[in-house]
């Protein structure tokens, strides 16, 4: 992370306090308008009996679905925003059985 007292500053504005959760609200919102369907195309790799979804979220993150093949059901990682996730589970079908957040989100 920068150092910069500017930097930090601002980390801690939107760490701390609302400005965080307003600004993820904002982007969220200014994302869907510009890519209703997503920033990106799904993209799915298979490995063994697993199969391992990115769902694009906001501009340019993912959320990452571990989908257990024998199961119908997968582990979440960072759920940034909820709605492109839970269309993607109802969509395929699929059950979360846990979800891991590597870092904050709001």
């Amino acid at each position: 992370m920068n150092d910069s007292i500017s930097m930090r500053i601002q980390y801690f504005l939107y760490v701390r306090t609302p400005v965080g959760p307003w600004y993820t609200r904002k982007q969220l919102r200014r994302a869907k308008l510009a890519f209703p369907e997503g920033h990106t195309i799904l993209k799915t790799f298979d490995f063994r009996k697993f199969k391992i979804t990115a769902i694009p979220i906001c501009f340019d993150n993912y959320c990452y679905a571990i989908i257990n093949l024998a199961r119908n059901t997968c582990i979440l990682v960072d759920v940034g925003d909820s709605e492109p996730v839970l269309e993607f589970l109802e969509r395929e079908d699929i059950l979360p059985n846990a979800i891991l957040s590597t870092h904050k989100h709001w």
